[in-house]
């Protein structure tokens, strides 16, 4: 598990990934809804790619799109 987290890390960081989700099952129902920069609340399986939504940073527990 660890080997891959660190691949996604780092797809994340070379910009290969734009959204990186995680549940105990490293996904999430299409129908979960995320808030979008725009202020859009929107099912992720309606998200486009470019698009930003509001993420939160366990490390120093900010929030940021």
């Amino acid at each position: 598990m660890f080997g891959q987290r660190v691949l996604i890390e780092e797809a994340y960081k070379k910009g290969l990934i734009k959204v990186i989700t995680s549940t105990t099952a490293l996904c999430v129902h299409p129908d979960t809804l995320v808030y979008c920069q725009n202020g859009e609340l929107k099912k992720i399986k309606d998200l486009k790619i470019g698009e930003k939504i509001l993420t939160f940073n366990f490390k120093n527990f900010t929030f940021k799109f």
